[in-house]
């Protein structure tokens, strides 16, 4: 019989390896494919790519399967994939709860970035070197909601004595470390603490997600107006095409990191029963970063021809042929885009 912790890992492998290698790509062609009415983003999209390349490499080194237990109304975090020293299984699995939240931050910064370069670009270009808060603003936020969550999921004696055996079966019969979330932690005052730092940090993070979602809704009908009012219309294509490529940047992780987060992570500590769902769903953990470069090759024109022209590069003849083709209708465009002045026919006497 296949058990949850070897199709979790076998999930991990799959889509970390298509994530890394997507996303390597991705990067080549928005730093060789510069496009002008991206600007300076197109620094926030590596970065954001980058993120998503460490994220997938720590998801493959932590490999972690989630369990719900209802006994104590906890989750169950526990480590799989790969064999390593004692002392660096937990730290994976720290690490993957790091990135978790950072991930919950990352695309309203996309969309706070673009709504300042489109509708406020006199500020940005005034306020440039402030742009250093747009990073480290979310980045305190996210690691605060982390530091409370390790914090308050990190196994007392009672869970490493009560969750080992759940923990063993759930790891192929595999002696490894877990973490362990619950309202309902028993021990002395500082087992108790920890208790009370899993309720702040589970309204905390309800807050923050409400936030990311006004930012998005806010900066989203301003980015629309200003692409309406301001643009022309070649400009304006493009403008939409990025901006729907941000859109869909923030509903692949909404849909297949939050959602699942709170569905499996927050659900079973206020005692409503997820099933087997709080055992497949986070299975979407993994596919995320996999799927955004996707994405953005998607809707982003411009990038989606450049790599097909790299991949698929069309024959010299029918290069020219086109070339000349359009030349005779319109020679004027042809010879602007080239930076070439077009001759004047001058009338024989």
């Amino acid at each position: 019989m296949v058990r949850v912790g070897q199709v979790s890992t076998a999930n991990t492998y799959v889509f970390g390896a298509a994530s890394i290698c997507l996303n390597s790509l991705l990067i080549l062609v928005i730093y060789f494919r510069s496009l002008k009415v991206i600007g300076s983003f197109k620094y926030m999209m590596i970065m954001s790519t980058v993120f998503d390349i460490l994220y997938s490499a720590v998801y493959i080194l932590a490999s972690p399967t989630f369990a719900a237990v209802e006994e104590m109304s906890s989750l169950l975090i526990v480590k799989g994939g790969l064999e390593m020293p004692m002392h660096f299984r937990r730290v994976t699995l720290v690490l993957f709860i790091v990135l978790l939240c950072q991930s919950i931050v990352t695309p309203p910064c996309l969309f706070v970035f673009r709504y300042l370069q489109i509708c406020k670009s006199n500020f940005l270009t005034n306020n440039y070197g402030h742009l250093k808060f747009l990073l480290i603003i979310p980045v305190l936020m996210s690691g605060t909601a982390s530091l409370m969550l390790c914090y308050a999921s990190w196994p007392t004696e009672f869970d490493l004595k009560f969750f080992k055996d759940i923990a063993y079966e759930i790891n192929v019969k595999r002696t490894t470390d877990f973490l362990v979330a619950s309202l309902e932690k028993k021990g002395d005052i500082w087992v108790q603490l920890q208790s009370y730092a899993m309720v702040t940090v589970s309204i905390y993070l309800v807050v923050l997600m409400l936030i990311t979602l006004a930012i998005m809704i806010f900066c989203t009908r301003c980015i629309i107006q200003a692409v309406k009012k301001n643009v022309s219309s070649k400009l304006r294509h493009l403008q939409i095409e990025v901006y729907r490529s941000l859109i869909a940047q923030f509903t692949v992780p909404f849909l297949l990191i939050h959602l699942p987060f709170y569905l499996c992570v927050l659900a079973p500590l206020v005692r409503v029963r997820t099933g087997v769902v709080s055992d497949y769903l986070p299975f979407l953990f993994a596919w995320s970063p996999a799927i955004n470069p996707i994405v953005v090759l998607y809707f982003v024109r411009d990038y989606r021809r450049y790599l097909l022209s790299i991949l698929w590069p069309r024959k010299e003849e029918n290069s020219t042929a086109s070339v000349f083709y359009s030349s005779c209708k319109r020679p004027r465009a042809i010879a602007d885009a080239m930076h070439i002045r077009p001759c004047q026919h001058r009338s024989s006497k």
